[in-house]
């Protein structure tokens, strides 16, 4: 690993502003220059992974889900919080089956990468699931709105360039897909 910067500034205190789903630290830096800055940051329970999981036909099994924050019902794909003892693959197929009812035969980790670094720590595995099939009906925790939306690479292109509410994990979630098939 490269040695970080000798600009880089130094943390020197750190508060919590609030304890609950996340909890919100409020910290401080000196920078060399001996200016003082203070920064919110939010501190997720875990880390996360996503799954974008296919079918034998190529068609995608992607979520519709309603999130409170911007008040609107936004493509994704599966994911959330990896458990304690659980590895992102594991988490993964986990997530895939509870809210979207399919189970995949191969999976692999394509990438991770911190998706909001300048206000959380999370960082979020991005995984794909291959002949994904149908298992079950979905098990959604009470405060999710998820509804299952299988789609082509097409289709879901066709509703980024709409500039449909998409959800930013998902954009990042087909990049790395389309990086694997160069």
């Amino acid at each position: 690993m490269e040695k970080p910067p000798s600009h880089t500034p130094k943390k020197f205190k750190q508060t919590k502003a609030y304890e609950g789903y996340f909890d919100v630290d409020i910290l401080h830096f000196e920078r060399p220059s001996g200016s003082t800055h203070i920064h919110s940051c939010a501190t997720m329970p875990a880390d996360a992974v996503m799954i974008l999981a296919e079918t034998q036909e190529q068609t995608l099994i992607l979520t519709k889900e309603y999130r409170p924050c911007v008040d609107r019902w936004i493509y994704s794909c599966p994911g959330g919080c990896i458990d304690q003892g659980e590895t992102p693959l594991e988490a993964a197929r986990r997530e895939l089956l509870e809210e979207t009812g399919y189970g995949v035969d191969e999976i692999k980790i394509l990438s991770s990468a911190y998706p909001f670094p300048g206000s959380s720590s999370q960082k979020i595995y991005f995984a794909l699931g291959f002949n994904a099939i149908k298992i079950q009906e979905p098990k959604l925790d009470p405060s999710e709105c998820i509804e299952v939306i299988p789609l082509s690479s097409t289709n879901i292109e066709n509703a980024i360039e709409r500039q449909e509410a998409i959800d930013g994990i998902l954009c990042t979630a087909l990049y790395l897909r389309s990086l694997q098939r160069r």
